[in-house]
This record gives C-alpha cells, sequence and structure tokens, in this order.
C-alpha cells in the first residue's frame, strides 16, 4: 500500500502529529510520502497513491495532484481540532449580510462533502469534543458510537514515570508551576491571564509560595509581561525550549504544570502533574476552568466553554485543583499513566489497520474541486477584509 500524507506547510501541532505519523510508517516499513502539494516537485512522487492522509485544511491538495497527473485513490481526512472542518471553509465572523450570505453557502458545500466523508469511513477525529462540534456545525445526527472514529494525537511516551527523581533539583518550601503554549490573543491570553490572577488570590489565602514561568511566544507576551508588574509572586518568562529538552525541564524544575493540547501532554507524559485549562476566545464567556490531565473526556486536551456540551468536562476551580495537589500524592503517576493512552504505537497501529475508506468517486471529486475553489475565494476575501 502506497501512502501519502499531506501537511500544511506551517508551523503547529498538525504537521508535528503528520511529522511523527511519517517516522513511524517508514520505521515500521511502509511505503509513505509526505508533501507540501504547493511546494512539491512531482518528479519526486508516485503516480498513484492508495490513500492520502491529510487534515481538513489541505482537502484540496487532491484536485492539486490530479492536475499534476498523480492519482490518489482513497482519502482519510484526520480532524485534529475543535471546529477544523468548518473552519477550513469559513473560519471569520459572519458580521455583515455579505458575510453572512457566504457563510451559509460555505456551511452548504461543507455538509454535503461531511456527509460523504462519513458514509465512506473517510473522516476520524483526535477527541470526542471535535465529533461532536464537528457534527452539530452542519446539523448531522452524531452517532451513538464514536470511539472507533477517535485517533487521539500520538506522541512517544516512555516505559516508566522519572518525575519524582527530580525533586532534588526543585526548591520543595516553593511551588514552581508552569504555563508551556503560546501567548496569543486567539484563546489563550484569557485563560494565562486568569490563571496569574488565580494564584494571585490562592496565595493571598494560604501560606504557599508559588513562582509561575511562563514558557511561550506570542502576540500577547507584552500585555501578558505588563499584568505579571502587577503581581506581588515571581513570574519568569522563557521564549521557548527546544522540544527534546521540555522532558528534562518538566521533571527537574516544574511542580505542576497548566496547558491545553499537545502541550499538556508533553507534561504528563513526563509524569508531571499536569492540569488542562479551557481554551477561550475574546468572544466567548470568560469561564475558564481547570481539570486534571486524566479527568479529560473522550482524549480532549481542552474544549471553548459553550461548546462542551456533549462531554460533560470536569470543570474545577484553581483552589479546589491546589486543595487537591497538596493532599494527593498519586497525581503525577495518574498524569503519567493517563499520557500512554496516546502512544505512537497504538495510536497508529489502530489508524493503519482500520476499515480501508471507499474509493474517491465523481461526487467526491466534484466536491475536492469545490473545496479548492472555495479556498481560493476566502483567501481573496480574508485580504480584502484586512484592507477595510
Amino acid at each position: 500500500m502506497d501512502i501519502l500524507l499531506c501537511k500544511q506547510g506551517i508551523f503547529g501541532g498538525t504537521d508535528k502529529l503528520l511529522s511523527r505519523l511519517y517516522q513511524w510508517l517508514i520505521e515500521n516499513s511502509y511505503s509513505t510520502d509526505r508533501v507540501c502539494v504547493d511546494e512539491v516537485d512531482t518528479d519526486e512522487l508516485k503516480d498513484c497513491y492508495d490513500i492520502a492522509i491529510l487534515p481538513s485544511s489541505q482537502l484540496g491538495d487532491i484536485d492539486l495532484l490530479a492536475d499534476k497527473r498523480i492519482e490518489v485513490k482513497r482519502v482519510l481526512i484526520w480532524i485534529m481540532g475543535m471546529g477544523a472542518f468548518s473552519d477550513s471553509y469559513y473560519n471569520y465572523p459572519p458580521t455583515r449580510l455579505f458575510d453572512r450570505i457566504l457563510h451559509m453557502m460555505y456551511a452548504k458545500e461543507s455538509k454535503k462533502t461531511l456527509q460523504w466523508l462519513i458514509r465512506n469511513d473517510s473522516i476520524v477525529f483526535t477527541d470526542s469534543v471535535g465529533i461532536y462540534n464537528t457534527y452539530k456545525s452542519v446539523g448531522i445526527t452524531i452517532p451513538e458510537e464514536i470511539d472507533d472514529n477517535i485517533f487521539p494525537i500520538a506522541v512517544s511516551t516512555p516505559e516508566r514515570n522519572v518525575w519524582d527523581l527530580g525533586c532534588s533539583n526543585r526548591k520543595n518550601n516553593i511551588i514552581h508551576i508552569a504555563w508551556v503554549g503560546r501567548v496569543s490573543s486567539d484563546f489563550k491570553e484569557i485563560p494565562l491571564s486568569h490563571l496569574i490572577d488565580d494564584i494571585s488570590e490562592y496565595i493571598q489565602s494560604s501560606e504557599v509560595s508559588i513562582e509561575l514561568t511562563i514558557i511561550g511566544d506570542g502576540d500577547a507576551v507584552g500585555s501578558i509581561k505588563k499584568k505579571a508588574l502587577d503581581t506581588k509572586y515571581k513570574i519568569d518568562f522563557i521564549d521557548s525550549i527546544p522540544y527534546e529538552g521540555l522532558n528534562d525541564y518538566f521533571v527537574n524544575y516544574v511542580d505542576l504544570l497548566i496547558a491545553m493540547g499537545t502541550s499538556a501532554l508533553d507534561g504528563a507524559k513526563a509524569g508531571c502533574p499536569t492540569v488542562v485549562i479551557t481554551p477561550v476566545r475574546p468572544t466567548d464567556p470568560n469561564r475558564v476552568a481547570y481539570r486534571w490531565i486524566y479527568d479529560s473526556v473522550g482524549y480532549s486536551l481542552g474544549e471553548y466553554p459553550d461548546l462542551d456540551i456533549e462531554t460533560g468536562q470536569r470543570r474545577a476551580d484553581f483552589m479546589t485543583i491546589m486543595k487537591e495537589y497538596l493532599y494527593n500524592g498519586l497525581i503525577s503517576d495518574r498524569c503519567f499513566e493517563y499520557a500512554q493512552k496516546f502512544s505512537a504505537d497504538v495510536v497508529f497501529n489502530k489508524l493503519i489497520n482500520r476499515k480501508q475508506p471507499n474509493c474517491i468517486d465523481a461526487e467526491m471529486k466534484d466536491h475536492i474541486r469545490k473545496f479548492q475553489i472555495l479556498k481560493k475565494r476566502k483567501s481573496a476575501i480574508k485580504k480584502i477584509l484586512k484592507r477595510r
């Protein structure tokens, strides 16, 4: 079986996950190529692939490859985020009548495409929240059984928990809390700002000393640094840590990690007590909540407050989390054990051995062609809106 992985060509968790899948496939002797279609030299690719695995944003790549006389027999869309499928069609707010009309046009086509993908076993998800919100966004009934369509974010996991070995390197009279992830205004600035306030409130009501390290960069760093000036506890900023050095950093310098997405998973696999904090956008109700990563339902590593209706994720406040942290000695082991569910061997074996999607037919070719046309229009519309 010849496999093609189509990547986005931008830095982020989606291409990281596809890179892990590529390495695993190569190591396990699968005939595999990976490509960013806009940049590819077609001479490096085969004339035909049995299946292409790609995020929803790259659905149009099948059409671009066909123009280069490269055939793809089957497609498997891997949805790697809440709302990712609908966002591939239209991901800016329909604020005016013109925008709303366009939004309706995109939604109609996205629903037809999604229906085809579902009928033909051609779509899978990283978590249950992604399933619920993808189906709901286009008005399709959610199936009762969803586990067979969940293929979570895959990471390499160590055989044993070594977090306790780093205790001697951490000052026992201070709780070192870390935030790891982008410091951006999209959906991370509000939770991080909330965390800073929650720590301040907790320190005032307890005798515990806390230091916070914020690891990450982004367009909201300036406002967060300004906020940090008004706190009475120490806050350090680190732009980045090489990915290969994160595990050692967690083991040696972090007592408690607050994160979302793959950053939370990276902490848990190191055995670091890890808390998932909810993402909140400026347009969302400001309802930041916390939970231990092992309390997550359906492999979710963070979800917007108003879109977590079906899964019923735990939503605790910071005071409750700290009380549990101080009096529960099993948290490190439970986080480590939970991370094993995301083992690359487990996830990728399940993915490659799942039922094969049906072949791309004339109907799907039409949907793919329309997607690529809409993608070009969307890019043009975004440029026009930015000028206004």
